[in-house]
C-alpha cells in the first residue's frame, strides 16, 4: 500500500470500530441499527479493495474517482455516488 492508501485503511479501521461500538449502543432501533450495518458493510468493503488494489476504482465505469473526494467520503463506489451526494451541497464537489 502507497501512503494514501495507508491513510484511507487507517481512517477506514477508526469509522469500522466507531460502527461496531455504535451497535451495541443502538441495539434497540431496529431502524438506526440496520443503517449502521449498512454503513458498516461499505466500510469493510471498502478496507478490501485497498487490500485487493481495487480502491478509488468507479465500479460502474472503472475510472479512478477523486481522491479529493474519497478523503472526503472514503466509501464511495462509484462516480454515481459522487453525483448524489453533491445533491447535498451547495455547490458542485467535483469537476
Amino acid at each position: 500500500m502507497n501512503t494514501d492508501e495507508e491513510k484511507f485503511f487507517s481512517e477506514l479501521c477508526v469509522m469500522k470500530k466507531e460502527l461496531k461500538e455504535s451497535l451495541n449502543i443502538h441495539s434497540g432501533s431496529q431502524k438506526i441499527k440496520h443503517l449502521i450495518i449498512e454503513e458498516l458493510l461499505d466500510v469493510e468493503l471498502s478496507m478490501d479493495k485497498l487490500t485487493n488494489g481495487e480502491y478509488g476504482i468507479c465500479e460502474n465505469c472503472g475510472e479512478p474517482m477523486p481522491l479529493g473526494v474519497l478523503e472526503m467520503i472514503p466509501t464511495l463506489k462509484s462516480m454515481k455516488d459522487i453525483e448524489q451526494v453533491e445533491g447535498f451541497y451547495r455547490k458542485q464537489i467535483y469537476t
